[in-house]
């Protein structure tokens, strides 16, 4: 009788089982002993991975959480969860979710007028009006919102809106109300931006200071003022600036000082009212205040309007 001598090598790639294991990729050996003891129908040789029936496999630990996997599509890998996020071919990973984008919070009023671009200014976090006993009261601080109401007058100056008032440069740059006479030093303001303002007083001590709108720049009161424009002298740009934020008609009075900001360098003067009406206040200003000389330091929050204050309060 002829000895039935078979050899077979087989390559078998690795595959992943129903339980989540992983087998390695192996060489099926399967030796002439064990395909022999098969076709006379006797028992196969101890399973040995030298000259057994079958060379074991070899399984790996099953993984807790894999990073990447294969495609999906190519049949391998994990089953993949419906609310699993998309997957990305080119880096082999799953695509991180975008977060939600916040909602815009609709504004609570809107300034009666619009801005320089004739859209309407919303504002988000309104102020509250005083009750007109206030502005009588010299060490109470006394708020006014657009178009809101007001005290006919306030120590013998009406409150009436500034009509007409300059518009045009050059009737800006010939304003009334300028002290060319004013002794003040020269304006240095360096690598700065000029600027000027005014400190508007009351007969009582009480000054004027406007809150910007929706708190633009960071300021939440502020004194009147803006970037000196060309063709206008800084006291000219001082009492345009007074009008267009709070609404005020003033003159000039003192020198108050120069203070440098984070962008200018801002020359402030005294100043006193003698007409217009805090409630015609520019859609730049959200509420216009009176406020007790001694209050401005907790009143004003920006580190240049809070030296103003300190030189007030020093004379």
């Amino acid at each position: 009788m002829t000895d039935l001598i078979i050899f077979r090598k087989a390559h078998n790639s690795g595959y992943l089982r129903k339980d989540g294991t992983y087998v390695a990729p192996f060489e099926d050996k399967r030796t002439a002993a064990g395909y022999a003891a098969k076709a006379l129908g006797k028992p196969a040789p101890k399973l040995t991975t030298q000259d057994g029936y079958h060379q074991p496999v070899m399984a790996q630990p099953k993984a807790k959480a894999p990073q990447q996997v294969v495609a999906p599509q190519y049949g391998y890998g994990p089953k993949i969860p419906k609310s699993a996020p998309p997957f990305d071919l080119a880096s082999g990973a799953w695509k991180t979710p975008s977060a939600p984008a916040t909602p815009k919070p609709k504004p609570k009023a809107y300034h009666p007028r619009p801005n320089d671009e004739g859209a309407p200014v919303g504002i988000y976090q309104p102020h509250g009006a005083s009750s007109k006993v206030t502005w009588h009261l010299p060490h109470n601080t006394a708020t006014v919102l657009p178009d809101g109401d007001l005290p006919a007058e306030l120590y013998g100056v009406p409150f009436e809106p500034w009509t007409p008032h300059p518009e045009s440069a050059e009737e800006w740059a010939q304003v009334a109300g300028q002290v060319h006479e004013l002794k003040e030093p020269p304006f240095e303001p360096g690598t700065l931006e000029p600027a000027a303002g005014v400190v508007i007083e009351e007969p009582d001590g009480r000054v004027w200071v406007v809150c910007p709108t929706n708190q633009h720049a960071g300021y939440l009161a502020t004194y009147p003022k803006g970037h000196a424009e060309d063709g206008l002298s800084l006291q000219a740009t001082a009492i345009k600036e007074a009008f267009e934020e709070s609404g005020l008609r003033v003159e000039i009075t003192g020198f108050v000082g120069d203070f440098p900001g984070g962008l200018t360098m801002t020359r402030y003067y005294r100043a006193r009212r003698v007409g217009g009406s805090p409630a015609a206040m520019g859609w730049e200003s959200q509420a216009v205040q009176l406020v007790p000389k001694d209050e401005l330091p907790g009143t004003v929050n920006a580190a240049r309007d809070k030296a103003v204050a300190a030189a007030l309060l020093m004379g």
